[in-house]
């Protein structure tokens, strides 16, 4: 750490990152120069990042009618903000480094009284100090997207938001850092578009520093005057949140769960009773929150339209900033490691664990919890996976049957089973077996992959004639198209009627949606089984097929 005695004040490299803030950047430029904090002891770094409105000329202007300050202007070829901050602060020469948004403003003993609180918060392990950030807003919108920022309904707890008692906290805006800090713990992650602060942030609290808010160290922001630029705020902070939310605190992620509640509820209204009386508690008691804090903003500026401005503001924010977290949340997935059915994938041990669990107890509600003597046969076997099953569950492997059209497929399930499982290569619709055969016959999703409708039904009648009297079919497929692929075309409730006529048909849906349930399984199980509860959301049918007594 740096020892101050040798000279009266501690060095301050003054930091400004910014791109195309040409009309911003002048009063920040100004605010710079009216600092009482002395001239010799402090440098700017302006880093531009390939501005396109003449940023640079304005700060060339700046120091051409200025030449007694120290001025540096650095070119950020990545244009976002992380690596414009590395840049400064690796070209920095001072012991104290102090990074400001070119939308804000400062007062003139800025500097002077942030190095002072840092000097004597120093003792207490604070490595960087901040002060609460005011929120303004030019013309009508932007006033009113300045209150809802400025309001802890609209952005929770955060502290730096409005005023409060001075003390730590978990983060501060436009702070002061002891440049040492950034050596330890390292510098901004440059993948991170947003939120840069917040993880470095995170990693400084690990190692036991603290975060101080003075309320000398007021600053002010200048917010979005459009409601466009509000949105795209929004759900581009929501966005790398979850980018980030191992470093995020629950204020972050409860537009998350806002989102995430609205739309299970909905979803669920449409069948129970339940969650229509929990959805319309929910819209009441956020409307009333909503009006409460907008009425306190009212009376306090003295101006009735806030009332009636501020609660659609506060959905709006809400409500998009919960959709690109939702979004961040499902970029995270795409990158994982594990292939999307391999068993080290969350997602695909949910959904195998989850049907294996809606298997049994279809098999149990219709006697067949005792398998040792059942002559099973599965059509369309595949690779065997539930022919292993099936031996999982007490089936012995000579009573087990597997036909399949591809000898490749077949040879897999070869190597897979043990060798008394009988396999056979063949076409279902031409089953080589006598009537009666079989006590059980499966078919998992190989319906959905005969496209022609006439070719479904030959399969259904084989079926039906070499299953016992008292057998049972078990049908496992989806009911809905694949997206993305044309060769998987789902079979509806009436198609499995009419394959089936004069048949006993019980069936249920289940099988969370794929795409969902892998993004979801690797954060919560229970969320997953929550939303397996609503048909909707399923896309497969399991049932039982029996012949009329």
């Amino acid at each position: 750490m740096v020892e101050h005695a040798c000279s009266p004040l501690p060095y301050v490299s003054f930091i400004i990152v910014a791109r195309n803030a040409a009309a911003q950047v002048r009063r920040l430029l100004n605010d710079y120069l009216a600092q009482d904090y002395s001239p010799s002891r402090r440098e700017l770094i302006f880093v531009d990042g390939v501005s396109e409105d003449g940023t640079v000329n304005v700060v060339q202007k700046f120091v051409q009618d200025h030449p007694e300050l120290k001025v540096a202007i650095l070119e950020n070829p990545k244009q976002t903000l992380a690596p414009g901050w590395n840049l400064a602060i690796k070209s920095a020469r001072g012991e104290i480094v102090c990074r400001v948004d070119a939308h804000a403003s400062i007062p003139t003993d800025y500097l002077s009284r942030g190095v002072s609180v840092l000097l004597a918060q120093e003792k207490n392990g604070v490595v960087c100090v901040g002060g609460p950030m005011l929120t303004q807003g030019e013309g009508p919108w932007g006033r009113w997207i300045a209150a809802v920022l400025s309001s802890p309904f609209g952005v929770g707890n955060s502290p730096f938001r409005y005023d409060r008692p001075p003390g730590y906290v978990d983060t501060v805006p436009f702070g002061f850092y002891w440049k040492w800090v950034f050596d330890e713990v390292g510098l901004f992650r440059e993948d991170l578009d947003r939120n840069q602060d917040m993880e470095l942030h995170a990693r400084i609290r690990a190692r036991g520093w603290k975060f101080y808010l003075s309320p000398e160290l007021k600053t002010t922001y200048f917010s979005r005057g459009t409601l466009a630029g509000f949105l795209r705020q929004a759900f581009d902070n929501g966005y790398w949140v979850m980018r980030t939310w191992r470093q995020s605190r629950w204020r972050h992620l409860v537009p998350f769960a806002f989102v995430g509640g609205l739309a299970g509820l909905g979803l669920a209204s449409l069948l129970w009773s339940w969650a229509r009386a929990c959805l319309f508690a929910l819209a009441v008691l956020y409307g009333g929150l909503a009006f409460l804090f907008a009425g306190k903003t009212a009376h306090r500026q003295g101006n009735c339209k806030y009332l009636l401005t501020m609660p659609p503001l506060f959905f709006l924010l809400h409500f998009t900033y919960g959709l690109g977290s939702w979004r961040g949340l499902l970029s995270r997935q795409k990158g994982g490691s594990a292939p999307i059915y391999s068993w080290f994938h969350p997602g695909h041990l949910f959904m195998m664990q989850d049907r294996e669990r809606e298997v049994l107890k279809v098999l149990k509600t219709n006697g067949f919890d005792r398998l040792e003597n059942k002559k099973i046969l599965e059509v369309g076997c595949g690779a065997g996976y539930w022919l292993t099953d099936f031996l999982k569950w007490g089936a012995r492997a000579e009573n087990l049957t597997g036909l399949d059209l591809s000898p490749e497929r077949l040879a897999q399930a070869r190597n897979r089973c043990p060798r008394k499982v009988t396999l056979v290569l063949g076409d279902a619709a031409h089953l080589g077996f006598t009537d009666g055969s079989f006590d059980l016959v499966l078919q998992s999703t190989m319906f959905t992959s005969v496209l022609q409708k006439a070719g479904k039904q030959p399969i259904a009648a084989e079926m039906l004639r070499v299953l016992k009297k008292d057998g049972l079919i078990l049908w496992y497929d989806f009911y809905v198209n694949n997206p993305r692929n044309p060769n998987v075309r789902g079979v509806t409730k009436a198609e499995i009627h009419a394959l089936f006529p004069h048949c006993q048909i019980s069936l249920h849906r289940i099988t969370l949606a794929p795409p969902l349930a892998r993004f979801l399984a690797p954060y919560s199980f229970l969320l997953c089984h929550l939303l397996a509860k609503v048909p909707l959301l399923c896309t497969h049918y399991l049932g039982v097929i029996r012949k009329m007594k």
